[in-house]
């Protein structure tokens, strides 16, 4: 499954103004694929002369770079809602993805299976209603989530503990309650 790789942050405007192009010029072309854009090609391609004018108007000093950043700010908005729409077409497929004139990225998925924590510690802290827990490292785990639920009593009335790491301090216990 692939997605839509715009990489606008490390594009310059100059890059920006032919990627514009590149973009309609391809969706135009597989205007079969693509039939009704939104933002509209139109949108885009105005978005994209309205960014190289304020590019050559700011390299003449015709023009402050404030308005050469909104120009910019927009296409992006715009580009970034082309993507979005490129995306929900091609539904993961690359080869839609790059009829767009777009670069297409896989997404990376790592599947971890959940496993018992196991080897689990627990001693009495140094001060009262303090107990000290340890544990054995799972792999992949980045949060470790706990319940102390109370002997007799509910899950309305246990105490929730977070870890990032394999040992836990836990804190403001009742003393002598099980």
């Amino acid at each position: 499954m692939s997605r839509v790789k715009l990489d606008l942050a490390h594009r310059d405007v100059a890059n920006k103004v032919e990627f514009g192009r590149t973009v309609v010029i391809e969706m135009t072309t597989n205007v079969a694929t693509f039939v009704s854009p939104l933002p509209t090609l139109a949108e885009l391609t105005t978005a994209t002369d309205d960014l190289e004018t304020a590019l050559e108007n700011s390299k003449k000093g015709l023009l402050s770079t404030v308005e050469l950043h909104e120009a910019e700010l927009l296409w992006d908005i715009i580009m970034t809602a082309m993507g979005n729409y490129v995306e929900s077409v091609a539904r993961g497929a690359r080869g839609a993805i790059n009829k767009a004139g777009m670069e297409a990225t896989d997404v990376s998925h790592i599947t971890i299976v959940m496993t018992k924590v196991m080897g689990v510690e627990g001693h009495t802290g140094a001060k009262s209603g303090e107990v000290f827990f340890r544990w054995n490292k799972v792999k992949g785990c980045r949060v470790y989530r706990g319940l102390l639920i109370p002997e007799n009593g509910t899950k309305d009335q246990a105490k929730e503990i977070f870890s990032t790491r394999t040992k836990v301090t836990v804190t403001g216990l009742v003393a002598g309650v099980k």
